[in-house]
């Protein structure tokens, strides 16, 4: 079990994520900062120009637009070629394909597009 915090603490320890480096693009390092209990930030403060989550159906339309077309275009790429296999095993190869398309090209991309589409509509 983890100890308690003590009741006669001096400090706190908040982090943040810093930019990765130039070249890098997808290193992001968490930095831990040590702040004294006098000058602790009391609240977690967000920068205005970053926007909210994509609500709950936001995020169902989203995943939508990102999984419907990439399953149909998988579909119309493999199909001849995974129509020999059982229904199964061509699920589980057609989704084996989509899910990493989906997560890693096709939601970012979409996510980017909502948050232009936010920033200019508050503009």
């Amino acid at each position: 079990m983890g100890a308690a915090p003590a009741a006669n603490a001096e400090f706190a320890v908040s982090a943040s994520f810093v930019a990765p480096a130039e070249g890098n693009s997808t290193l992001w390092i968490l930095v831990p900062t040590f702040h004294s209990l006098r000058e602790a930030p009391l609240s977690i403060e967000t920068p205005a120009s970053t926007p909210k989550p994509p609500s709950q159906h936001e995020l169902a339309l989203m995943i939508w637009l990102a999984v419907t077309p990439t399953l149909l275009v998988i579909n119309l790429a493999l199909g001849p070629v995974l129509a020999v296999l059982p229904v199964v095993p061509r699920t589980i190869v057609v989704v084996t394909i989509a899910v990493p398309i989906v997560i890693y090209a096709v939601m970012p991309t979409l996510h980017r597009l909502r948050r232009r589409l936010l920033a200019r509509r508050t503009a």
